[in-house]
């Protein structure tokens, strides 16, 4: 068949001039952060839905175009870097970086990685680029330690709307000029919204205040989603999607949210310090699209540093819109699997499988050190068979292990399921160590209000 040659050109220029906004978004936003009214205005709007469309067109680019974007915004931060701060400078000059503006992607391997406790111990004179725009502040929750804070510009961080506006499927819940104008988000457990990026259009979980003419959609932890759950306490409001933040989602948990809120769920990865970074197209569940059009996402092994693919990794960033506080090679602390084939679903985006955090383990009295992800992947066939399991460590000769049965539960004994818990973890830490196993209704909340798998000794302190 023979292409229509004045679509395949309208299709050229569509593309060209959605690759153009993208490069160039950062100047679309004002240095001065609006405030929630403004950021609701018809200008606010505009700019949000300009570069919107050009996610959503971006959304089934090849992967040669998609590097572009990347290599061209990259070569921006580096310029932006180069010139702005002598420390960045000499990172860069150090790093065999002279020319900024000629940086490709393949290069971008040779550059250290870095972590948290490196950026810490950097200066803060030299760690901030001085921008003459807003500072928005960014901390982490601290779930896994010391809260990590963080500096955006206001260009910046107005740039993380979009890429979260993306993952609304347009025939689940449009988005357009009258949907922009109100607060169709609501917020569970975990999230406030003076707190949330995304604070213009959200609002908290308050049966007695929100419209029920309206749709929504549900933003919160997916621990705090399943109380709700359970509670089964009528609401008279319709949803129109669930989004869950969660390391991992089981599919008995997926199944007992969509029941109740009768809405579909949808997961995403994100970090507080570093915004949305992947999220699910519905077409497999846990199974995350990457927003390329922000971040270049590595998965490296551990040990040799080399890049991994179709394998558990640990997940290296470089986020192309961070040019206050710059994070290049920046190591997560998160494993993942990022797949070396494309979703069936048709979105070119590449895909990536979360698995868990890095830095996570066991501590036996030998000093051996065991990852809680090899834990977790031993008793998986347990966990798929509860509610919850958490373990907890209080010294290194005694680990606590706490399990919450389903509620209603009719298929598994809770406390044959401990026995078996019991033995499993013998089985895999062989070594002399106080095991208790007991069955709860739910497990504590961490900071954050989380209830992670794993509960070091680190994070007691």
């Amino acid at each position: 068949m023979i292409s229509d040659p004045l679509s395949l050109n309208t299709n050229k220029l569509a593309k060209k001039f959605a690759a153009t906004i993208l490069i160039n978004q950062r100047s679309i936003f004002p240095r001065h952060y609006p405030s929630d009214v403004k950021r609701r205005g018809l200008l606010h709007r505009l700019r949000t839905l300009l570069i919107l469309n050009a996610l959503n067109t971006s959304c089934f680019f090849s992967a040669d175009e998609q590097e572009e974007i990347q290599e061209s915004r990259l070569q921006q931060l580096f310029l932006h870097m180069y010139t702005q701060s002598s420390f960045w400078r000499e990172y860069l000059k150090k790093s065999g970086i002279l020319h900024p503006l000629s940086i490709t992607l393949n290069e971008l391997s040779c550059l250290p990685l870095i972590s948290k406790d490196e950026l810490r111990a950097i200066d803060p004179l030299d760690l901030y680029v001085d921008e003459k725009s807003d500072v928005i502040h960014r901390a982490t929750t601290g779930t896994t330690g010391e809260p990590f804070r963080t500096q955006w510009s206001a260009q910046d961080f107005q740039q993380w709307t979009p890429c979260y506006l993306r993952a609304i499927p347009e025939d689940i819940f449009p988005i357009n000029l009258h949907t922009l104008r109100r607060q169709f988000f609501i917020l569970t457990s975990g999230f406030q919204p003076r707190d949330w990026p995304l604070s213009h259009l959200a609002r908290q979980w308050d049966i007695g205040s929100i419209d029920l003419a309206r749709r929504y959609v549900i933003h919160g932890n997916a621990s705090g989603l399943e109380e709700l759950a359970d509670k089964r306490d009528h609401y008279p409001f319709q949803l129109a999607l669930i989004f869950a933040a969660s390391a991992h989602l089981g599919e008995q948990g997926r199944e007992k949210l969509e029941k109740y809120f009768k809405a579909p769920v949808r997961r995403y990865y994100a970090m507080r310090d570093c915004g949305w970074i992947g999220w699910e197209c519905g077409y497999e569940n846990n199974v995350l699209h990457i927003n390329t059009e922000r971040f270049i996402l590595e998965t490296i092994d551990s040990e040799s540093g080399k890049s991994v693919f179709d394998a558990p990794g640990e997940i290296v960033i470089t986020i192309l819109d961070s040019w206050r506080m710059p994070r290049i090679r920046y190591r997560t602390g998160d494993v993942g699997i990022l797949q070396s084939s494309l979703c069936p679903c048709g979105i070119t985006l590449p895909i990536i499988k979360f698995v868990g955090r890095i830095d996570e383990f066991l501590i036996l009295p030998s000093g051996k050190k065991i990852p809680a992800l090899q834990i977790q992947s031993a008793i998986w066939n347990i966990i798929m068979l509860v509610k919850r399991i958490q373990i907890k460590q209080h010294s290194p000769n005694k680990i606590c292990a706490y399990l919450v049965p389903q509620p209603h539960a009719t298929v598994s004994n809770p406390m044959l399921l401990s026995e078996k818990l019991k033995r499993r973890l013998q089985e895999t830490i062989k070594e002399r160590i106080s095991i208790e196993v007991s069955v709860v209704s739910e497990v504590p909340e961490q900071k954050g209000e989380k209830r992670p798998f794993f509960v070091s000794m680190r994070s007691r302190e």
